[in-house]
């Protein structure tokens, strides 16, 4: 929650980016704010919902795509990092696949050990 100090305090819409005259208009005074400042953050937590049921659609669609008959067994635990990255998708161009593969390759026992470094 904002503490409302300084010139600078406003509401500004998080979809659109614009100010909220109307609604910062009767926050401007102090006594106001500190008055109502829990309608202030219920005002805060609804402008962060959102509007639509597409966030959903594609969680459920990722779902879908994920969790085939093939891997009808995965744990929680592996089901939430795929739809992560499903649903985040990540920066490849940021993405460090020689760091991921060693770390893969180091955590666990895997059944045929191979020595990646070079003969000397």
């Amino acid at each position: 929650m904002d503490s409302g100090k300084g010139t600078n305090w406003e509401l500004v819409d998080p979809r659109s980016g614009q100010t909220m005259p109307k609604i910062n208009t009767l926050f401007l005074n102090q006594d106001n704010r500190n008055k109502f400042q829990n309608i202030l953050h219920l005002i805060k937590i609804i402008l962060k919902l959102s509007v639509s049921s597409a966030i959903c659609e594609s969680g459920f669609s990722s779902v879908k795509r994920i969790k085939t008959d093939w891997r009808a067994c995965l744990s929680t635990e592996t089901m939430n990092h795929l739809l992560s990255i499903a649903i985040e998708e990540p920066d490849l161009d940021n993405y460090d696949a020689e760091m991921a593969l060693n770390q893969w390759w180091t955590q666990g026992q895997r059944k045929l050990q191979l020595r990646l470094d070079t003969p000397h």
